[in-house]
């Protein structure tokens, strides 16, 4: 089963090298995404170094943004951390340039989680 997979996966992070850690961190924490164990995907970020966890949230939230932008809309304001909801908006207003996948209005509360630095990121 798809759970059993993930189980194993995650007994088999520690075994993983350090330089291959984030990349392994990050293809379990999309296919949680996509499976909606969004939570448990957000935990794998504490499992890395601050630095390795701040990049792992950015990918997680740039492949859940391009996947299931309004999914990642909907569960935006439910997100655990205003770091963490601002680099979801940031990673949705991102896709949105490419895909035209937000509404108007959806775009005005997206941007509203956006912290300063993540604002000064944003092309349009």
């Amino acid at each position: 089963t798809w759970r059993g997979q993930i189980d194993t996966a995650f007994e088999m992070l520690p075994k993983v090298r350090k330089g291959s850690q984030l990349l392994a961190h990050t293809s379990i924490g999309n296919a949680l995404v996509r499976n909606d164990q969004h939570s448990r995907a957000l935990e794998l970020a504490h499992r890395l170094t601050e630095r390795d966890g701040d990049e792992y949230i950015d990918l997680v939230m740039s492949s859940w943004a391009r996947d299931d932008p309004q999914r990642l809309y909907g569960e935006l304001e439910s997100l655990p951390t205003s770091e963490i909801k601002s680099k979801a908006a940031f990673n949705l207003l991102s896709s949105h340039r490419f895909n035209s996948i937000l509404t108007e209005e959806q775009i005005e509360n997206v941007r509203a989680f956006l912290r300063e630095d993540e604002a000064k990121r944003i092309w349009w």
